[in-house]
């Protein structure tokens, strides 16, 4: 029983001085209002100038987004883990494999630039195998999304990249 008791005291004792540290300032802060680029909303993968739909492998849209766990301040940064739902319509896919890139730009009260960040997000096209073919497929991302905690940020721009 004293075996007992002084084990159970050590385990107290050590468990009591692996707090984490407390001299991080840690802190909930309003998330930013969202908005989808009206010009970047759509990718289309492999799309020339011309438009071919056979040079087209897919096509995403950006849908809906949420953030996840709120938003907070910590370690001397401004945290935004954002989740983006896309929808990806196969057109002429050579594989499974999604690959999308996308950008955030960051605005303060006053509408300034204050960053712009760049994000990939990745995930793979459903297959009916009853059917051999490509269906439309929901492919959630999380951005994380860091800043200055010193500038106040008013509102979060997401496109998607254009590559040409």
């Amino acid at each position: 029983m004293k075996k007992f008791l002084i084990f159970f005291i050590l385990i107290c004792l050590i468990g009591c001085s692996k707090f984490p540290n407390r001299t991080e300032e840690s802190a909930i802060i309003d998330c930013p209002r969202v908005f989808f680029s009206s010009e970047n909303n759509r990718f289309a993968k492999d799309a020339k100038e011309e438009i071919n739909q056979n040079d087209i492998k897919y096509v995403a849209s950006l849908n809906n987004f949420g953030f996840i766990n709120g938003c907070f301040i910590e370690s001397n940064s401004n945290n935004y883990n954002l989740d983006l739902l896309i929808i990806v319509d196969p057109i002429n896919p050579k594989s499974k494999d999604v690959s999308l890139p996308l950008f955030v730009l960051i605005y303060d009260f006053e509408d300034n630039l204050v960053d712009s960040q760049y994000f990939k997000i990745n995930g793979e096209l459903n297959y009916n195998n009853e059917t051999s073919t490509y269906t439309p497929t929901e492919i959630s991302g999380n951005l994380k999304i860091l800043s200055d905690p010193k500038k106040k940020i008013s509102s979060l721009t997401v496109g998607f990249v254009k590559i040409k």
